[in-house]
């Protein structure tokens, strides 16, 4: 660069100060200037230095230079002349536009990020709650296959070290083996039992403490709960305990069955083993045990851990080929059944925890929905999904009869306690009665709806189906309609009914348990 040419341009950067310079590169007055040693052209400094990160020359001249050749050039700091757009209303409005509309399009942007940063994260946190449900459900299995490892090596132990005593002791010393098939003295007593109960049904007066027929009439919902889990809806079973009116146990969707005291309001006792929904429950006549079933393909048996029973702990664990649909206890008390989606039912000991029989026919192949026994404990019916009811006789496990005349599937079945009447509810909308001594259907009633459970109750005065949303209250031989209990927003699905029919408890798919009376 020319020395002179230099000299000149400081001398009118001092001389001159009312005359703006301009950046060689912007074209505008520059608020940190340096000006080149070589060209003499004046810069703004921060663009000259991004320039030259790129290039090594002027971007005027294009002679070799570098930040060493700048010289910084001390301007006075006088503020920056506002745009032409600036100094008229029109051209403000025109800036404060221009302005909001960047704003407004930053924001647009911003909101668009904040959306998207919410799918992101509602997506990882619905992975996060599905991989803890998937956690949670196999440290569940984990902890049932533990369990009932250990249940059968105890039973494998106490089979073996029974054996080793059998060796030494004489036949009356092996009396305490545990049963594992239904021997002739399992179908003695049964028989003793069934002997025992006949005689004296006939002998049972009707209770002077029955709910009479007018006050059925006016039962109305007294108290409604929701114990179960609200994250899966439905309770599908209940029954009442045998002393304790105010007492039921539940079967949910939510894999749990529940005690739960209607007058105090207050669950008693929660019960959780089962991995999936239960779909039956039972009260053992001594109120220490509970019986229950299950689409996990287990039935189990839950006692009483202390005196009061409000507390229990499971016993036993039945594992099943398929979906358990029902169970019913043995008059004796020492036994029980259950029925299953793959047309078998299985009879079970009690006492020993172990399953006696499983009985199936190849000529019978549709799921068996319900299994009850006759109240003298000699005759097993099931109901299954080829509408029909079957019967079968306990002391030989043979098929002795079948009911037909439903349309659809029958879900539930039913004994009269006098020994001679049975109901069956269908989802053909109907609930028939069937004569067990003629083998006939001596009435049908017609329901508005598909019925999926049928009760009578301890005197056989009364009939309760469970039909749609409602529960249908009939006399029996009248066969009159009493009542029809509205309440429920969803199917019911189980009903249970005090031994003086003065009050009847239903559940519903809609997490309900209603208890009826006057």
């Amino acid at each position: 660069g020319d020395p002179v040419v230099f000299s000149e341009t400081l001398k009118a950067a001092h001389s001159a100060p009312e005359e703006a310079m301009f950046c060689s590169i912007s074209g505008e007055v520059p608020t940190d200037p340096v000006v080149s040693a070589k060209s003499g052209h004046l810069f703004e400094k921060s663009l000259i230095d991004k320039y030259l990160q790129s290039e090594d020359k002027c971007p005027v001249t294009g002679e070799p230079l570098t930040a060493a050749d700048l010289i910084p050039v001390v301007a006075g700091q006088t503020p920056r002349p506002r745009p032409i757009t600036a100094t008229s209303i029109p051209g403000l409005l025109s800036h404060f536009q221009t302005e909001w509309d960047a704003v407004m399009l930053e924001t647009f942007t911003l909101k668009q990020h904040l959306d998207t940063t919410r799918k992101e994260l509602s997506q990882v946190l619905y992975q996060h709650d599905a991989a803890c449900r998937v956690i949670a459900r196999l440290t569940r299995e984990r902890d049932e296959a533990r369990a009932m490892l250990a249940q059968r090596q105890g039973q494998m132990a106490e089979r073996a070290a029974a054996a080793a005593a059998g060796e030494s002791m004489d036949v009356e010393g092996s009396a305490g083996a545990p049963l594992t098939s239904i021997t002739e003295e399992v179908v003695a007593q049964m028989t003793s039992k069934g002997k025992e109960l006949s005689k004296g049904r006939k002998k049972r007066p009707i209770p002077e403490s029955l709910a009479k027929p007018a006050a059925m009439k006016e039962y109305s919902c007294q108290s409604s709960a929701t114990p179960h889990a609200s994250s899966k809806q439905g309770v599908t079973c209940v029954a009442l305990h045998p002393t304790l009116p105010a007492v039921t146990v539940s079967g949910g969707v939510d894999k749990d069955v529940i005690i739960y005291d209607h007058d105090q309001s207050q669950i008693v006792a929660s019960l959780s083993g089962h991995s999936k929904k239960v779909t039956s429950v039972e009260f053992h006549s001594d109120a220490t045990k509970i019986l229950s079933a299950s689409t996990d393909k287990t039935a189990k048996i839950w006692v009483a851990a202390d005196a009061a029973a409000v507390a229990f702990e499971e016993k036993a664990s039945f594992a099943h080929e398929a979906e358990v649909t029902g169970l019913s206890i043995h008059p004796t008390g020492d036994y029980f059944v259950t029925s299953g989606k793959n047309a078998t039912w299985s009879f079970h000991s009690i006492e020993y925890g172990t399953t006696l029989q499983a009985v199936s026919s190849p000529d019978l192949t549709a799921a068996f929905n319900d299994i009850q026994f006759h109240p003298d404990g000699l005759i097993v019916g099931v109901a299954d999904e080829a509408k029909a009811v079957r019967m079968f006789d306990m002391k030989t496990q043979n098929l002795i009869h079948t009911f037909e005349g439903h349309t659809g599937a029958v879900q539930s079945l039913h004994f009269s306690e006098n020994g001679y009447y049975m109901a069956s509810a269908s989802k053909d909308k109907t609930v028939r009665l069937w004569d067990l001594r003629k083998l006939t259907n001596i009435k049908t009633l017609e329901v508005p709806a598909a019925a999926h459970t049928v009760k009578f109750d301890y005197s056989g005065t009364y009939l309760v189906a469970g039909t749609g949303h409602d529960v249908s209250v009939s006399v029996v031989k009248e066969w009159e309609q009493l009542n029809v209990l509205s309440g429920h927003s969803k199917d019911v699905a189980g009903v249970a009914v005090a031994k003086d029919a003065s009050r009847i408890v239903s559940v519903g798919m809609d997490r309900a348990i209603k208890v009826w009376s006057k």
